[in-house]
């Protein structure tokens, strides 16, 4: 039709979702320092599965937390507890019912 602009058509690859990159960034930068849990997780995957699995911007996000997240846990000495507050935790633990003699699932992230 004259005068009417040609339709852009989308540079992104086919394979990639319109999906914002600020709501996996959310998710990346949580699970970076273990802050979802297994059904948060599994979602975040199956929405960076849908949104493309190859897209760079969410590689170097994942990256670029996953780094964050190693120098955070070793910025500061450790402290030690004191004796009231170790012993509250091990109250805590073993009103759990946690078993420590078994063994950890090994996907432990």
């Amino acid at each position: 039709m004259p005068g009417r602009p040609a339709r852009r058509q989308s540079v992104r690859p086919a394979l990639m979702s319109t999906r914002s990159h600020e709501r996996l960034e959310e998710l990346i930068a949580a699970d970076a320092i273990g802050g979802l849990d297994d059904a948060e997780r599994r979602a975040m995957l199956a929405e960076m599965a849908e949104h493309g699995p190859d897209c760079a911007e969410c590689a170097t996000l994942t990256a670029e937390y996953g780094e964050v997240a190693a120098r955070l846990a070793t910025a500061l000495d450790p402290m030690p507890m004191s004796a009231s507050a170790e012993e509250r935790l091990l109250a805590a633990a073993r009103a759990t019912g946690f078993d420590a003699s078994t063994p950890l699932s090994s996907g432990f992230r």
